[in-house]
């Protein structure tokens, strides 16, 4: 029963200030959602930043303005405070999802170190090589566009479902994996050294490892290499998470060189890290550096990792080099900070570039729409556009087809198929019209996820850690068959090979044999 007391300070209490800054926080937050054209991940920092500053607001009501006694008013504040402490000290922002929403983790769960035994044991000799079909060598497989035609998944996965094969921790990284015949190899984290490791593709033991001493980790980027190997047929060449680019025997993980390209050129870390995987073009590793004054891209040699040459002036961004047949002529092709560029792969001079009007991060690789035309798509609200080469006087030119909005890719791949564009748009899958640009279709939220096109079917590893199964076609979302395979925030490209499926995150990784068509 409330006492006379009580109802004189309820008679007091001056809630029409608390009110009326409630009303507006909550007006202005169906504005940023409903009536502010920007990306998503500006929408949910205004959103934080407003929950903020209601929160502060409603503490200074509390105590300033409220009309309580102030007996209670230090007692509500006193437990508020106390509360938030108690928060603060049980839980801490780990990470960020691909939309910039804090990860919250008991402050208990250790960060930054595999919880087995398994990264640290001896290591094992490789079962017998599988087949030599096997062959993964690289970030978006053997074409480094996402598409392997030699591999058809059977959709129905309630009959035949995946079997997981092994399972187990792994150091931090955002790196996937890179498989040849029967090794399976990644990056990792383990304190102060980046590692190059290898596994038993059949049973996911360990058979050799190399580490040096380089970390990159922070807060809102992760901690740990983010580029995934890349294999020729006797070696492994990385690029870790601060610049260290390094060559590996692939039959025992033996050194055989190393250059810190940034140290050399006097390049600081931008804020996510290195992200550019390295392109295998005949004997040379092409790895972008963005070193400006003729040295964006280097050609190193891939014996020695001396430097071949050197090309554009151009910063880098975050995307990796890929060669492409573009107007009848090879170019290795980079998204850049200011755009992309083209790079004669015989002495790097820059053929054509383009500019691009976002300056927030390009990750995604570009991709070849027609002979003489590509795709580029980037996040944070730039969209995407279709760029067509013509050559005139012996020179290049290129020049917009479209730009449109409806394809914001983030840090995911884009696959053509069957004469349709499928992305991921803002972390929802949707399908358009390389024509003119136009949505066919967009649905599912599958969060900032990354997806390979096996045969006719698409596999798509969602944010979340589950493998979801797509028929691609134009006229409408049509999802086959969904998996969880990890638990936590999965942001690593996947790696097939036959059957297998491997994918991992910044805690574990697990391979599963798929079920094939006959």
């Amino acid at each position: 029963m409330r006492t006379g007391s009580d109802k004189e300070v309820v008679k007091r209490l001056r809630w029409k200030p608390l009110a009326i800054v409630a009303t507006g926080a909550f007006f202005y937050w169906l504005y940023i959602w409903v009536g502010w054209e920007t990306q998503r991940q500006d929408k949910i920092l205004r959103t934080g930043l407003v929950l903020v500053i209601f929160g502060i607001v409603s503490f200074l009501w509390l105590l300033l303005v409220s009309g309580l006694p102030w007996k209670r008013r230090f007692k509500i504040a006193g437990l508020c405070l106390l509360g938030i402490a108690a928060f603060g000290g049980v839980f801490r922002i780990s990470e960020v999802t691909g939309d910039l929403v804090p990860i919250l983790e008991p402050r208990w769960r250790r960060m930054g170190q595999p919880t087995s035994a398994q990264s640290t044991a001896s290591p094992v000799m490789p079962s017998a090589p599988l087949t030599n079909a096997f062959w993964f060598p690289q970030y978006l497989g053997p074409n480094r566009n996402g598409i392997l035609s030699d591999v058809a998944l059977n959709s129905d996965w309630n009959s035949n479902p995946p079997v997981q094969i092994w399972r187990h921790p792994v150091g931090p990284a955002w790196s996937g994996f890179a498989v040849a015949g029967s090794r399976a190899v990644t990056m990792e984290q383990r304190g102060e050294e980046e590692l190059i490791t290898c596994y038993d593709l059949k049973s996911g033991l360990l058979l050799w490892e190399h580490s040096y001493a380089a970390r990159y980790g922070t807060t809102i980027g992760g901690e740990g290499p983010r580029v995934s190997p890349t294999l020729s047929k006797d070696h492994v060449y990385t690029m870790g998470g601060s610049g260290v680019t390094t060559c590996v025997n692939l039959s025992d993980g033996k050194p055989i060189w190393s250059r810190n390209l940034y140290a050399e050129n006097k390049l600081s870390v931008a804020d996510w890290g290195v992200v550019s995987a390295p392109l295998l073009v005949g004997k040379q590793v092409i790895v972008s550096v963005g070193a400006g004054e003729g040295k964006s891209l280097f050609a190193l040699d891939a014996l020695t990792g001396s430097t071949v040459w050197t090309g554009g002036d151009d910063r880098a961004s975050y995307s990796s080099p890929t060669l492409l047949t573009l107007a009848n002529r090879q170019q290795i092709l980079i998204f850049n900070n200011p755009g992309v560029a083209a790079h004669d792969p015989l002495d790097g001079r820059v053929l054509w570039s383009h500019p691009w009007k976002s300056s927030y991060p390009k990750i995604t690789v570009p991709i070849l729409v027609q002979p003489n035309q590509i795709l580029l798509s980037s996040g944070y609200g730039a969209g995407a556009e279709l760029i067509e080469i013509a050559q005139t006087n012996g020179k290049f030119v290129p020049t917009t087809v479209w730009k449109s909005i409806r394809l914001k890719s983030k840090f995911g791949n884009l696959i053509l198929w069957k004469g349709f564009i499928y992305g991921l748009d803002d972390g929802i899958l949707t399908c358009i019209n390389p024509k003119d640009g136009q949505s066919q279709w967009k649905d599912g939220r599958y969060g900032h996820a990354q997806m390979l096109l096996l045969d006719d079917l698409l596999l798509v590893t969602t944010e979340s850690g589950e493998l979801v199964l797509v028929d691609p076609n134009p006229t409408k979302l049509t999802e086959l068959a969904r998996l969880k395979v990890l638990n936590d925030k999965t942001w690593n490209p996947p790696a097939v090979v036959g059957p297998f499926v491997i994918l991992r995150n910044h805690r574990e990784a697990v391979c599963y044999k798929m079920p094939l068509r006959t």
